[in-house]
């Protein structure tokens, strides 16, 4: 259990090894596999809902530590095909690996959109992080390709080779609302997970906002109900391991236990100060870090709204405990291989693209666009599951006066609450484009 338990926590380095001068020693070789491996893999876990059995079938198919070798970058597709009126939401998340059946679909599906709505753009939101996997909540995902800068300049936090920064909130400016408090520090961690056989790093991106100051009070109430958790008799729910940690002064061994709950959606874990061998009781002299999460089993491994505490403990000036909050970031249980894709309503003026306000939205040239990417899947023979989109937006197309009942796009058109912003497009592999360079999609998808 062990091993299934640490599946939710950065990458350890093996208890009882002497610790390690190099940061990216201990880091795992990232395995290549086909994205519909590592989709089905995923597919897998979610059968079940007990979350040890997850973790359990998580290790089993080491899904934490494969890597996708057969998907394309939409970004390159705004490179190569300037013509086509499509757009990133963002060039921050790396959200954007497609497969390409997907990414032929695209191409072909904007034609029509270009012939029967001119003028109109589309904004590519999530596909599928650049290597696949699951999309965690709160996690950017990147593909670093120069692995000794990095290790160069990160340091061993709590287990993983980590490079910190504290930065002004109005670094992230352009990112609001999501940053709306522009008053509050950010910290930004960038931790690496993995090496891939060709020397590049995957780094995971958290950000946290400064919380508010601990009273004690708030403390005694961290304390208290961290003592009880790891106090718990339930089977399994703890483990306990080494981590180790270089705080500037030189590399040490911390004593971390990790607390599993899926039950009652907790997840939690506690860092003791060196040389702190025995957890209780449980005092803020004792403690380096606490760190609490919601745990959501319908999307495995991402863990929600994390708060964490550190503890900076000074034998004169006492303890002085920092709390943060996870920044939010999408999670998605279904954008795996590049098979998943949202994109964009048609909007007026291109205004308030994933904008979840219904005005915004141009009826008539989203009912086009929904049957711009049916016609294209029947073109190019791309099984098209589904297009999903919100019960209001349904509504709204329905009141489209050119959107006749025979149209064959209503068989594709799904409810599903929650994409008011976008919709929501799944297609099913084929090998018609496999193996096939970019370029030569673009030319094979073409009006």
């Amino acid at each position: 259990m062990v091993s299934s338990l640490l599946l939710l926590v950065a990458l350890a380095s093996p208890p009882g090894e002497p610790p390690q001068s190099d940061p990216g020693a201990a880091l795992p070789t990232l395995l290549p596999r086909s994205a519909q491996t590592v989709q089905s893999g995923w597919e897998w876990v979610k059968d079940t809902k007990d979350g040890f059995e997850q973790l359990d079938r998580i290790g089993e198919r080491k899904l934490g530590i494969s890597f996708c070798t057969d998907t394309l970058d939409a970004q390159e597709l705004l490179r190569a095909a300037t013509d086509l009126p499509y757009e990133l939401r963002d060039w921050v998340r790396s959200r954007h690996a497609v497969r390409p059946e997907m990414l032929a679909l695209m191409v072909r599906a904007m034609g029509y959109l270009k012939r029967w709505q001119p003028g109109s753009t589309i904004t590519i939101g999530d596909i599928a992080q650049r290597g696949c996997g699951q999309i965690r909540y709160g996690t950017i995902v990147h593909l670093d390709d120069d692995a000794d800068a990095f290790l160069a300049r990160s340091r061993l936090e709590f287990g993983v080779p980590t490079v910190t920064e504290l930065l002004d909130a109005w670094a992230f400016a352009d990112e609001y609302p999501r940053m709306d408090d522009l008053d509050t520090p950010v910290r930004v961690e960038r931790i690496a997970t993995g090496r891939t056989r060709d020397g590049k790093l995957r780094i995971e991106t958290r950000r946290f906002a400064l919380g508010a100051h601990v009273t004690e009070r708030r403390l005694d109430l961290l304390l208290d109900r961290t003592s009880k958790r790891f106090k718990s008799k339930a089977a399994g729910a703890i483990e306990w391991d080494l981590v180790e940690h270089d705080d500037g002064s030189g590399p040490v061994r911390l004593r971390r236990g990790t607390f599993f709950d899926p039950a009652g959606g907790i997840w939690s874990e506690l860092i003791l100060q060196p040389g702190v061998k025995g957890a209780f009781p449980l005092r803020p002299d004792r403690i380096a870090r606490i760190r609490e999460a919601y745990v959501d089993l319908g999307k495995p491994t991402s863990l929600k709204f994390e708060e964490r505490w550190d503890f900076d403990y000074d034998g004169e000036a006492g303890v002085h405990v920092t709390r943060w909050f996870l920044e939010y970031e999408a999670h998605h249980a279904s954008h795996l291989s590049g098979l998943d894709a949202d994109l964009s309503y048609v909007t007026f003026n291109n205004y308030g693209h994933f904008s979840p306000i219904l005005a915004l939205m141009d009826r008539v040239g989203s009912w086009r666009w929904m049957k711009a990417l049916e016609k294209a899947a029947r073109d190019l023979a791309i099984p098209l599951d589904a297009l999903f989109v919100d019960p209001s937006v349904l509504r709204a197309l329905k009141t489209v006066e050119e959107a006749g009942k025979a149209e064959p796009a209503w068989k594709k058109l799904k409810r599903s609450p929650g994409h008011d912003s976008h919709v929501h497009v799944r297609i099913r592999p084929t090998p018609r484009f496999h193996g096939k360079t970019l370029t030569e999609i673009i030319e094979m998808a073409r009006l």
